[in-house]
């Protein structure tokens, strides 16, 4: 079209000039030239009819991949038994750190570890005869670091032909569930430790304690002749006393150390609660003789327990000395037991000495309640003692309760759950209508 035209336009143009050129020698050649170039046949194009435009083709793969949440925390892939990965959705790098193009076909096995490759292929063998599953990988990035993805195979089903491969990255979880490890390792080398220092201590400091009270108990007795002044009587008799208290608390230490690592395993048997405060009584029995001070015992001889005797007689025993130190000399302790089909047996002991204030007496009952294994209450030792027997009467579903008056003395008494009492215990009383 375009030589038709310049031929067109270049003869009108030379037309119009002809009379001016009439003379001119050349003229006939040149018509001739001008009709060549008019007259030269040029091929005619066909006609092309428009044709409609032809949607394309959807890609049933990115028509469902399209349904999904592209902000999500999970990644979808569409997996062909042949092909491998067809598709992906929009946020796969982003939660994967993998190039989507990367991954296409079966070339993504690269940056899974090796030693999950196995796994990943029998969860794809399984998802493609049907059975959906799950894998937990590590797999390098871009960056070249390792994730951990878990990911789910899907099987296939009527409106999904093919294999739905969701990724979600595990690896913030994963670190902390490391960290946490780490912590709960160093927790226990570190109670480990306190609990093994502790067993050491104690049987560092027996040793020297024994030879500690011997000797004193043999200066007592004269045994390689009297003791001429008076004096002397009683400084032994303090460093015998004084030896004694530091042993029980050596002693309390070791049960501290074992209730640490879980070493007081209840061994229960069946045994009358009578017969086990008189073994109690008659192991304070020289201190409080000592002292001048008395020890009654109110007991039903009838109650019968299922429990551990020697936890058990452990538990009263810190009692009893507590209120042994606790009470003035020439004072009366009291040990009564009670029995109620409600609240279970009750073993109180009193003592009386000068009591512990309110503000004091608030504390301890705070710490008994929100379960504080010890206690640093400012009263001679009454922590530790009080501590383990908490704990104590703890392993056998029993508590610790106490009260005190200022001036009057202190009571602190053990529960132990109806369940515990196999004989002694009163039937519940019938109300009257």
């Amino acid at each position: 079209m375009f030589w038709l035209y310049f031929a067109r336009d270049f003869y009108t143009a030379n037309t119009a000039a002809a009379p001016q050129r009439a003379n001119d020698k050349n003229h006939h050649v040149y018509h001739a030239q001008l009709a060549a170039v008019a007259c030269k046949s040029f091929p005619r194009p066909a006609l092309v009819q428009p044709q409609p435009v032809a949607a394309a083709p959807s890609n049933p793969d990115t028509v469902y991949l399209e349904r999904l949440s592209a902000e999500g925390d999970n990644a979808f892939g569409v997996w062909d038994a042949e092909f491998g990965f067809r598709s992906f959705s929009s946020n796969f790098e982003r939660v994967t750190g993998l190039a989507s193009e990367e991954c296409e076909g079966h070339d993504w096995i690269h940056a899974i570890h090796h030693d999950q490759q196995y796994a990943l292929n029998e969860m794809l063998l399984n998802a493609e005869q049907g059975t959906d599953g799950s894998c937990l990988v590590q797999l390098r990035d871009m960056q070249d670091g390792w994730r951990w993805m878990m990911l789910n195979a899907k099987a296939p089903t009527a409106s999904q032909p093919h294999i739905m491969v969701i990724w979600r990255d595990l690896t913030e979880q994963k670190a902390l569930e490391e960290t946490l490890k780490q912590i709960e390792s160093s927790l226990a080398m570190s109670e480990r430790g306190r609990s093994a220092f502790l067993s050491s201590m104690s049987h560092e400091l027996r040793t020297p304690l024994n030879a500690i009270m011997g000797f004193s108990e043999m200066m007592k007795a004269g045994v390689f002749g009297p003791l001429d002044n008076p004096t002397y009587q009683q400084y032994a008799q303090h460093i015998h006393d004084s030896g004694a208290t530091l042993l029980q608390k050596v002693n309390d230490l070791l049960d501290i150390a074992s209730m640490d690592v879980g070493g007081l395993e209840l061994e229960e048997g069946e045994f009358n609660l009578g017969e086990l405060l008189s073994e109690a009584l008659e192991i304070h029995s020289h201190q409080a003789f000592s002292r001048g001070q008395t020890i009654k015992l109110d007991c039903p001889n009838s109650i019968a327990l299922h429990a551990d005797r020697a936890k058990l007689i452990c538990a009263i025993s810190h009692l009893i000395g507590n209120a042994i130190r606790h009470s003035k000399n020439d004072a009366e302790i009291s040990v009564i037991v009670r029995a109620q089909p409600d609240e279970g047996v009750i073993v109180s002991v009193r003592d009386s000495g000068e009591g512990i204030s309110n503000a004091q007496l608030e504390v301890i009952r705070n710490a008994l309640a929100a379960e504080v294994a010890y206690f640093n209450i400012e009263s001679g030792g009454i922590g530790l003692g009080l501590s383990l027997a908490k704990e104590l009467s703890a392993r056998h579903g029993g508590k610790v309760m106490i009260d005190s008056i200022r001036t009057r003395g202190t009571v602190v008494s053990i529960v132990l759950p109806p369940e515990r009492v196999l004989s002694g215990m009163p039937q519940k009383r019938r109300q009257r209508r």
